[in-house]
């Protein structure tokens, strides 16, 4: 999927480049640029939903010619006839769908793009984010056992205040908050039970125990612990009062020691030149959640609303599908269509980094934009009863009638009866001693639906015979 990920990777990085490194900025201006990249593929929709509009009235005058005919044939021919109507004056009904089916693919593009930023915005090679993860995990294991020791002291205590009880609370959650960043900055993970310690390993490494569990590798913990360090890790520890030896030093300073600076100043150069993912103090590479709540549970609901939002004006601006009264016929699943798809949208926000959703948000935003500005520019037309009654006379007009020749003995007066043309050659007599007789057909839509009488097959049978 690189061919895909790398160019994207690109754009991103231009947007952040543009945002000066701001996360939240770049994905507004990445929401822009898809809109506009799509512009052709809207404005080519948009102008098959005009052609449609325009078509409406013909479409209409089929339907009220089969009004009363609820066959099963009867309605098959009229599909029939509106989709041959619609290909002789040029209408593709899918002709627009292709922006709609783009959108899910450039989301999950999106998705990885986020997921990733290490490989698709600065483009860091394997090897290059093995030392980070590596040094990242170690950065967590010194966190670990500062914390550990302030643990330790807190649990010699006999009997705890409240305050201690919940520095001792927050300290297990924190220490294994930790270890969870370990699992997934690794390939693989084992818990030795005896030793009560972690060991973690790579791909390349000897002795990997066979028990070993693979880890679901992720950068966000690589940025968590480097570029956001003071909010995931200072911060709660500071408002705790917690390892204040440890933290006395400078983030910067914490950083090149664990990264070994002076040997290798190119990864700690990597760091800085993150993007920043903060925005209000949280990180846009957080999940929204109900259990933890912040300011980033906001996002799913505004990705559920601005998603509703669009598809009722775009329903609102687009021609809808109407019966042979002209009225909007209510299509099946029509509820589950418009609220379905919003709820859906609002389940991914509260499953994916909260970047996606704000993602989605600007980009419900500026579809809106868009469909407003295209209602200016290519109005949908309108049309009168005059209109509907000029296309019922075109669509029912008679069709010219082909002329049908029957030859019978001359002693068969069977036909006696039947209606043949005026002319003069209406019917004559044939050396052989038959006689011609001419008449025109009926048009087809002047035909009764079919009805099964039940002699058909005894009568062809009998034809046979």
């Amino acid at each position: 999927m690189d061919i895909f990920y790398i160019p994207f990777g690109y754009v991103m990085k231009g947007c952040l480049w543009v945002g000066q490194n701001y996360y939240w900025v770049a994905i507004i201006l990445f929401s822009l640029i898809m809109e506009l990249v799509l512009l052709p593929l809207s404005i080519k929709q948009q102008k098959s939903s005009v052609k449609q509009a325009t078509l409406r009235p013909k479409e209409i005058a089929i339907k009220r010619k089969y009004k009363n005919r609820t066959d099963r044939e009867s309605q098959q021919q009229m599909n029939m006839e509106i989709q041959e109507m619609y290909q002789k004056n040029g209408y593709n009904m899918f002709g627009g769908c292709l922006p709609l089916l783009i959108q899910l693919p450039i989301i999950m593009i999106l998705y990885s793009i986020v997921r990733q930023p290490l490989q698709y915005t600065l483009f860091v090679d394997d090897d290059q984010l093995n030392v980070l993860y590596k040094n990242s995990i170690e950065l967590c294991e010194t966190v670990k056992e500062n914390a550990n020791y302030e643990l330790d002291e807190l649990l010699k205590v006999e009997e705890p205040n409240e305050e201690q009880k919940e520095k001792i609370e927050f300290l297990k959650d924190f220490t294994t908050g930790l270890t969870v960043y370990q699992q997934n900055m690794c390939d693989k993970y084992y818990y030795d039970e005896e030793a009560d310690k972690y060991t973690f390993y790579f791909e390349g490494d000897e002795d990997i125990h066979e028990d070993a569990k693979k880890s679901m590798k992720n950068e966000y913990y690589v940025v968590a612990m480097t570029k956001h360090f003071d909010m995931y890790v200072r911060e709660p520890l500071e408002e705790y009062g917690l390892c204040g030896e440890f933290l006395s030093a400078s983030t910067e300073d914490i950083l090149k020691t664990s990264f070994d600076y002076e040997e290798n100043t190119a990864y700690y150069e990597i760091i800085e030149k993150l993007p920043n993912y903060s925005m209000f103090g949280k990180s846009l590479l957080d999940t929204p959640s109900i259990k933890n709540i912040t300011w980033l549970v906001v996002v799913p609901f505004l990705v559920f609303l601005t998603s509703f939002m669009s598809a009722w004006l775009s329903r609102k601006l687009q021609p809808q599908n109407l019966d042979a009264d002209g009225n909007p016929v209510k299509m099946p699943g029509g509820k589950m269509m418009e609220w379905g798809m919003p709820l859906l949208s609002l389940w991914f926000a509260f499953n994916f980094q909260a970047a996606l959703g704000i993602y989605w948000v600007w980009r419900s935003v500026f579809s809106m934009g868009k469909q407003l500005i295209f209602a200016k520019v290519y109005p949908i037309p309108t049309y009168t009863e005059e209109e509907i009654k000029a296309a019922i006379k075109e669509v029912t007009k008679t069709k010219k009638k082909k002329k049908i020749v029957i030859e019978v003995d001359e002693d068969d007066h069977s036909y006696d009866r039947l209606k043949v043309s005026d002319s003069e050659e209406g019917e004559e007599i044939k050396p052989s001693g038959t006689r011609k007789i001419k008449m025109m057909s009926i048009d087809d839509s002047e035909l009764p639906a079919k009805r099964s009488t039940g002699f058909e097959e005894k009568n062809e049978k009998t034809d046979k015979e």
